[in-house]
C-alpha cells in the first residue's frame, strides 16, 4: 500500500515537471532546448541522459506491472481438519474485531488492524471511548472480549491485543433514516 503512494507521488512529480517545462517552452523559455542540443554534442551528457532514460523506463515498467498485479488477500490459518486447512482473511478478522469491540460498553468507534503472529494473531485497535469511562477497566474488558471471541467462535489464538484510546467521543449520533 505504501509503495503505491510512493509511485503515485513520483508519477505526479514527474507529470508536474513535464507540464511546467512545456509551459515554460510555450512562453519562450529556450534554456531547455539549448540543453537538449548540447546533449548530442557532449558524450558525458549523452551517457547521463541514457542512464536517466533507462532508469525512467524501468520505473515505468515497474509501475505498469504493479497496476496490473492482483492484490494478495492476506489470511491467517485457523485450523487444519482431515479434509484440509481452514483459513480466514485478515480483512474478515478485522471486521469481526470491530464488531466485537463496538459491542463493548463504553466503546464508540474503532479502527482495527489484525496481523498474523507466530501462534495465532495479534490485534491492534484504536478506539474512541465514551466520556467518564474508566480506561483501564474498559480496555481490559475489550481485550478479554476480543480474546474470548476469537478463541471460542473463530478457533484462533490471540497472542496480544493492543489498545490505543485516541479520544473521548461525546456525540450520540442516531442512525439516519432515508
Amino acid at each position: 500500500m505504501e509503495t503505491n503512494r510512493t509511485y503515485r507521488f513520483l508519477f505526479s512529480l514527474l507529470l508536474l515537471s513535464i507540464s511546467l517545462l512545456l509551459l515554460g517552452l510555450a512562453l519562450g523559455w529556450t534554456i531547455p532546448l539549448e540543453y537538449l542540443n548540447s546533449i548530442t554534442q557532449n558524450n558525458e551528457r549523452r551517457l547521463i541522459t541514457i542512464l536517466l532514460a533507462v532508469i525512467g523506463i524501468l520505473l515505468s515498467f515497474l509501475i505498469i506491472k504493479k497496476s496490473f498485479s492482483k492484490r494478495v488477500v492476506k489470511q491467517a490459518e485457523v485450523i487444519e481438519t482431515s479434509l484440509g486447512k481452514i483459513k480466514v482473511s485478515l480483512d474478515a478478522l478485522e471486521n469481526m474485531a470491530n464488531k466485537v469491540a463496538r459491542q463493548t460498553p463504553g466503546v464508540k468507534e474503532t479502527k482495527t488492524k489484525v496481523k498474523p503472529a507466530s501462534h495465532g494473531i495479534a490485534i491492534y485497535i484504536q478506539t474512541n471511548l465514551a466520556p467518564d469511562m474508566n480506561i483501564p477497566e474498559v480496555t481490559k474488558i475489550l481485550q478479554n472480549n476480543l480474546h474470548n471471541y476469537f478463541k471460542d467462535i473463530v478457533g484462533i489464538e490471540v497472542e496480544e491485543v493492543k489498545v490505543l484510546v485516541t479520544k473521548f467521543s461525546t456525540d450520540n449520533k442516531k442512525s439516519r433514516v432515508e
